[in-house]
């Protein structure tokens, strides 16, 4: 499984951080499981973004 830190520009042109449990890249689309940063209530949810509202992801391995 690989998960990754993915920095995101919101449609208001803000930049939030999703820390993601699973990424999968296909066609130029990303799409993540994971969790806002930000978010207090820390709940989980699943998103998928195409390349112009990608600002950086960076990968880590996870041991299975």
């Amino acid at each position: 499984m690989t998960a990754a830190t993915i920095r995101v520009r919101t449609p208001s042109g803000a930049l939030r951080t999703f820390e993601a449990e699973r990424v999968d890249i296909s066609s130029g689309l990303v799409t993540a499981t994971g969790r806002w940063r930000d978010d207090r209530r820390r709940r989980r949810r699943a998103y998928t973004w195409g390349p112009r509202h990608i600002v950086e992801i960076r990968h880590h391995e996870v041991a299975a």
